[in-house]
């Protein structure tokens, strides 16, 4: 599955580029995710478990991410791998900054490949469930930027 899009922050790219490049703070923002565990080996990557889910669809998993790529404040490729409820999710993601005027735009991709019960019971319902909560954690984002 293929997602992108792009949204505009009232910030410097410097700014927006400190907060989505660390796992900590970036997790804050992440609607339905709350955190049980997560370390950081180095500083390119991060493990842990999460207990995530989207209406009906809920459980707890893991998760390995990496940052792949990096050039700051510009650009960043990060591949992710969570396992939990007898599913696989990897996804390939990258996130591009440029400045429009006063704001920021980050423009970004992500390909997913998604196997086991969560492929099964929601392959259908993926897509609008996706575009919702980046909406979401972008608005939280802003947010927080602004304060």
């Amino acid at each position: 599955m293929h997602f992108e899009g792009a949204y505009r922050v009232r910030a410097d790219p410097e700014k927006v580029w400190s907060i989505l490049i660390d796992p900590q703070r970036v997790v804050r923002y992440m609607p339905d995710v709350e955190v049980i565990e997560l370390t950081q080996p180095d500083a390119d990557s991060v493990v842990g478990k999460v207990k995530a889910g989207v209406a009906f669809i809920k459980g707890t998993f893991t998760v390995d991410a990496k940052i792949v790529e990096r050039d700051p404040p510009r650009h960043a490729k990060i591949r992710l791998r969570s396992q939990g409820m007898g599913s696989t999710i990897d996804v390939e993601s990258s996130m591009s900054l440029s400045r429009v005027g006063e704001d920021t735009e980050v423009a970004w991709a992500a390909d997913a490949v998604i196997r086991g019960t969560i492929a099964t019971i929601g392959a259908r319902l993926l897509p609008g469930i996706v575009e919702k909560k980046t909406q979401e954690f972008f608005e939280a984002l802003r947010t927080q930027v602004l304060q």
